[in-house]
Formats: structure tokens, C-alpha cells, sequence
């Protein structure tokens, strides 16, 4: 922003308080993004800071904040309002604060998450579609008129994490980008050569980032359509075990214990979710106990969840299938409860040896209280093991 008699060498019009100059670049989803701009303010003009009415006697004498917050308003996409009181109104007048309109233009310009429904991303397998009424790319960026149908995941990392993302459908085609906060697109699988699958790696710091599944608004070839099914698998290596999200339990009750976990190939070198059959994987989890629960008789339960079998891991090693035991709740281990618990859930499982080619399992692990034993605390995140 400058105060300055010109606009690059061209003089400014007559009557014109200040001109806001743009540059865009184009965007994978949506329109043209702002990226660049420059205020120019006539210094011709004599300007205050003052609130109320404009000052016009005995000269006239222009307010500064609301000439900037107007062409604030065109910095980050607002056009000019003529039927409704507002800042961005195409003349200055007495009004020297934002307006409701003015707030509302900027809610729906930038509120376009809002209109979306918004996943939780699994890791893991995820089967999805993508078809009406799901959200369009013009209700997701405003201004655009792109009608393809999309699904938004949202997910966090707490560290640096390589990501793998595969799709495969038969009959749709598709096109995958990660995305900040701020829908800053960092990375995108756009590829229509080969057949309706897509893929796309990437390396990303911690913070919290959305996934987003797209299509096309128009048919790209002949064998994928714009709408239909998919099947996500969604994998993750980092060089430090998991954060397995908040804790939760089965009563309600409050815990601030801490669940990590991991799953690895590499004696503990990297982990991650995705490995093959003759892999030999070993998967553990560490719980920080409540201060409350140290030094309290208790015991640790360990869950594998497959589809919609849950299976309990007894004391003596072997997964119980819940439903052959309802409404009781297996101990891995009974003991009296440290500030760190280490739980070894298996160790060199070779998924081929016991012949499986392909499976998908979600670990959770928890503790309760002898006292108390039909309060569980455990996480919100599984432990995601696919084997592919």
C-alpha cells in the first residue's frame, strides 16, 4: 500500500480515492485465487483518521481507516455493493466501521467449508462414493461454477508423515488433492491416461490438513463416469509411533491418560499401517496412566476390530471373538497400574503364515479399574493395520 499521484504512471480518475490492483493464479479447484496485491491511495486527497460523518466543510477531508478497509475488502475478494449499506459500497460515505453485509459477503466468500460435509479421514480402508447429493466444487469455493461432486476428509499429524493414498473404483474417475486449513492445495493426483484408479504420495509436517476425493464436471473417457463408487486406502510412515487422539470411555468418565502406538517392520526404525503379507509386523501401544489410576489395581484391554467383528485378546494370548462372550470384557493383562504402561499386542505376525493375502484390523487398547471394571478408557484413534 502507497500513497501515491499515480498508478503506475497512469494518472487516477477524477473523483477516484484509491485503486486496489490484483493478481491471480489459477487454482486446481475452483476460480482464480488472489495472490498478489497493490494499494494505491491518491495522495492528492487530504486524509484523517476520524469516526461519523464525512468531513466536507469548510473542506473536505477523507477518513483513511475507511478508505483501506474498502479496499481491504477488494485484497481479499469483495466487489462493490450498491443496494445495501456497506463498506464496499462504490462511493465513500458516513459509514466508518464494517457493515453486516460487509461481514456476511466475507462469510460466504470464505465460508465455502461450511456448505460441506466434512469426514474424519481413516486410515485404513474407506469405502465411499461420489454422487448427488454430495457437495459440489462450487458450493466448496465460491465463484466457481465447476458442478463435480466431492468428499472432504479432514485429518491431523503430530509429526513429519510420509502419506500414501491408492484409489481404486471400475467406474469412476477421480482426482485427489491435500489441502491445508485454508484450502492451499499441496499436492494432487490429476492423471486421466490410464484406468478410473488414482494414487498420490506425499510428505507433510504436523498440522491439520484435509483430503479431498474429486471428479470431473465432464466425462473424460469412456470406461469412468463422473459419478460412482470408490475404495480408499489410506497409509501413513513416520519415525515415531502414533498419537492415538483423545481419550474417550465406556461410562463417560474423565482420564487424562495418553495412548501411542505403533506398528512396524523395522525393529521399531519406521512405523506405519501398510504392509505386505510376508511382512513380519510387530504392533504395541504405550498408555501414560491418569495420575488419579497409577498405583490402583486394574488391568489393560486390547481390541481388534474387523468389520464388525470385535475380538477381545485374553490373558492367555488368544483373541476371543465378543460374540461368542457377550457383555463381558476380557483383560490382556490384570496388574496394578504404572505411570507407563508398555503393551505388546503381537509380535512377528506374518500375515501369509496364517493365510492372509489381505486384511484390514483396528487396534484399541485401554485400562480399567479392579474397582470399577466396567469403565474402559481408551482412544479415539485406532491403531490401522492393512495388509495389501
Amino acid at each position: 500500500m502507497k500513497f501515491s499521484e499515480d498508478i503506475c504512471g497512469q494518472e487516477f480518475d477524477e473523483g477516484t480515492l484509491a485503486v486496489t490492483i490484483l493478481k491471480y493464479e489459477a487454482q486446481l479447484l475452483g476460480p482464480p485465487a488472489i495472490s498478489e496485491a497493490d494499494i494505491y491511495i491518491n495522495q492528492a486527497n487530504k486524509i484523517e483518521i476520524y469516526d461519523g460523518s464525512l468531513k466536507i466543510f469548510p473542506e473536505a477531508i477523507l477518513d483513511f481507516r475507511r478508505i483501506v478497509l474498502h479496499e481491504l475488502g477488494h485484497v481479499i475478494g469483495l466487489e462493490h455493493e450498491s443496494d445495501t449499506p456497506a463498506i464496499m459500497m462504490p462511493s465513500i460515505g458516513n459509514l466508518d466501521r464494517l457493515q453486516e453485509d460487509d461481514i456476511k459477503a466475507v462469510e460466504n466468500l470464505y465460508g465455502g467449508k461450511d456448505n460441506c460435509e466434512i469426514k474424519t479421514l481413516k486410515f485404513g480402508t474407506t469405502k465411499n462414493s461420489l454422487s448427488p447429493p454430495d457437495c459440489t466444487v462450487m458450493q466448496l469455493t465460491v465463484g466457481s461454477d465447476d458442478d463435480s461432486h466431492l468428499d472432504i476428509y479432514s485429518f491431523s499429524l503430530d509429526k513429519l508423515t510420509e502419506l500414501e493414498f491408492n484409489l481404486k473404483s471400475n467406474e469412476l474417475e477421480t482426482v485427489l488433492l491435500v489441502a491445508d486449513e485454508d484450502l492451499n492445495y499441496l499436492a494432487a493426483d490429476t492423471d486421466v491416461t490410464n484406468d478410473c484408479n488414482a494414487s498420490l504420495n506425499t510428505e507433510l509436517a504436523s498440522g491439520n490438513y484435509f483430503f479431498i476425493v474429486n471428479t470431473w464436471n465432464i466425462q473424460m473417457k469412456p470406461a469412468c463416469d463422473i459419478t460412482g463408487t470408490y475404495e480408499l486406502i489410506a497409509g501413513y510412515s513416520a519415525f515415531e509411533a502414533t498419537n492415538l487422539g483423545g481419550n474417550i470411555s465406556l461410562k463417560g468418565g474423565i482420564s487424562n491418560a495418553i495412548f501411542t502406538g505403533g506398528i512396524t517392520a523395522t525393529d521399531g526404525q519406521k512405523f506405519g499401517n501398510l504392509f505386505k503379507s510376508t511382512d513380519s509386523v510387530d504392533i504395541s501401544a504405550t498408555i501414560s496412566i491418569d495420575s488419579y489410576h497409577q498405583g490402583r489395581p486394574g488391568f489393560i484391554v486390547v481390541a481388534a476390530v474387523i468389520d464388525e467383528q470385535i475380538l477381545l485378546l485374553d490373558e492367555n494370548g488368544n483373541f476371543i471373538d465378543t460374540k461368542t462372550r457377550p457383555g463381558i470384557i476380557f483383560p490382556a493383562i490384570r496388574k496394578t497400574l504404572e505411570s507407563e504402561e508398555e503393551v505388546e499386542i503381537i509380535k512377528n505376525l506374518v500375515a501369509a503364515e496364517l493365510g492372509i493375502n489381505e486384511i484390514t484390523v483396528d487396534f484399541v487398547v485401554g485400562y480399567g479399574l479392579d474397582d470399577d471394571p466396567d469403565e474402559i478408557f481408551y482412544h479415539e484413534t485406532p491403531l490401522n493395520l492393512t495388509i495389501r
